[in-house]
């Protein structure tokens, strides 16, 4: 048995009864990586780094969804099978099951059809020699996506990890965010095992990139105080299977290898300085309560009234973003939509009076059959095009809610929620998607006959006053 495992066993209960997060997850970590046999890597980088096609390139297949704006919203976790499956995890324990396919994977990349929040992450088992040692790759979010909750997981996972590989961009290596996440995150959580690549390394001629190489490697000097290599990298060339990307590939899974036998050399003081970090964790909270404990009466009531009066600034301040953005939202589409609706009745009402005063046939004839499918014809046109007007204003103003909210309570509103059990809402709508679902059909039978009379009235009204 591990020598540590007790104390992590005690570690983990007392944190629970003072509810310390951090320290949980630490210690739950610390006693996960006691019991099992793989070596975990995680795949850090900032967003547009090409981290999921980094992955892409180990395994030989673009199986993940890349791009070139922030495409990974949930944790990915690629082990080894020979069934190959793709596993959906989500918050309330489901798992789905599903076959390899990409189509599955890029519905739950960031902006996709699948509603990622409520995924606790995605489990890719596949038949590979690399993983076959053991190996689990896990690609996580860009440590800077502006959606604060994506980037969160990465921090979250981190004391999970065994080791990890870090993707420096070729044209501008180790930027100040990225040795401020190293410093304050990674090794904060005693990721000591690193290995940093300088990834489209094809980009750049051969001066270029022994410039690149040696600068990266001075940089990370300053901020780790040692030495550590930096190795090109390019996926591009490895998924062409080019010779120089073959050759690529060989030496970082060797670099895997190495990494695995150094990560189990160092496992027992991976585990104690986590251990460590619970431990002061908790000491801190402690320390908290103790001095509450210490409070004389009076103090305390103090305390309870400052609290009382928090509670209700928080209240109020919450009521009055309802309000606003109620009045917000209602007004702003109402307003939108009345002025397109205007619109249209005044073009409506200009083809109807070309096509009254060209039609050459009988004109109820044309007012019982051929003007109703006109009008069909310039919803439908109408409601195509104000679906996807109508979805960038739901996005535009779903944005400016979570900010609003983390402005107001310095909480990120998708966490906030996620922690309350609650799914915060997802707009989905692009050109067709009213359509397929059947109410932009419903939409126009029944708006047809009101615009339709009204139109015809209007018409035949302005001209019997001429």
């Amino acid at each position: 048995m591990n020598p540590l495992k007790p104390l992590a066993e005690e570690l983990l209960e007392l944190s629970r009864q003072i509810r310390q997060r951090d320290a949980e997850r630490l210690t739950s970590a610390a006693l996960h990586g006691m019991q099992r046999d793989t070596f975990h890597v995680v795949i850090l980088g900032e967003f547009n780094r090409g981290k999921t096609t980094f992955v892409n390139s180990l395994i030989g297949r673009p199986i993940l969804h890349a791009d070139m704006l922030p495409a990974t919203a949930v944790l990915h976790l690629i082990e080894y099978g020979e069934k190959e499956r793709i596993e959906v995890v989500y918050h309330d324990g489901r798992v789905s099951v599903h076959p390899i396919a990409s189509d599955v994977l890029a519905g739950f990349s960031a902006g996709g059809a699948a509603p990622a929040d409520t995924v606790r992450l995605i489990r890719l088992v596949l038949s590979h020699p690399l993983l076959q040692e053991g190996i689990v790759l896990i690609d996580t979010p860009g440590v800077n996506d502006l959606n604060e909750s994506r980037a969160e997981l990465t921090y979250r996972i981190l004391p999970e990890c065994d080791a990890a590989v870090f993707l420096l961009d070729a044209a501008a290596p180790l930027t100040r965010s990225e040795a401020e996440f190293l410093t304050g995150k990674v090794f904060h959580h005693k990721l000591d095992e690193m290995l940093f690549v300088l990834s489209k390394s094809d980009r750049l001629d051969e001066e270029e990139l022994e410039e690149a190489l040696e600068g990266a490697a001075g940089r990370l000097r300053q901020v780790m105080g040692r030495q550590s290599g930096v190795y090109p990298y390019s996926s591009k060339q490895v998924l062409d299977r080019s010779p120089e990307g073959l050759a690529q590939l060989d030496a970082i899974n060797g670099l895997l290898m190495e990494l695995k036998q150094a990560s189990r050399r160092s496992a027992a003081a991976r585990h104690a300085g986590r251990l460590s970090l619970a431990a002061a964790y908790i000491r801190q909270d402690l320390d908290v309560i103790r001095s509450i404990h210490r409070m004389n009466d009076e103090q305390l009531e103090r305390f309870r009234e400052r609290i009382k009066q928090l509670r209700l600034q928080l209240e109020n301040r919450y009521q009055r973003l309802l309000v606003s953005i109620d009045t917000v939202g209602r007004d702003t589409l109402q307003s939108m939509l009345d002025k397109s609706y205007a619109k249209l009745v005044e073009t409506l009402h200009s083809e109807l009076d070309f096509q009254t005063r060209s039609h050459k046939g009988s004109m109820e004839t044309y007012i019982e059959t051929d003007f109703p499918l006109l009008v069909e014809r310039m919803m439908k046109q109408y409601c195509e095009a104000k679906a996807v007007e109508i979805q960038a204003f739901l996005d535009r103003f779903r944005q400016h809610v979570t900010e609003e909210y983390t402005k107001h309570f310095s909480t990120p509103l998708t966490l906030a929620l996620q922690e309350s059990g609650i799914a915060l809402p997802s707009w989905k709508a692009g050109s067709s998607s009213l359509a397929e679902t059947g109410q932009m059909n419903e939409m126009i039978k029944q708006t047809i006959p009101v615009t339709a009379g009204a139109l015809v009235g209007i018409l035949f009204c302005r001209g019997s006053v001429r």
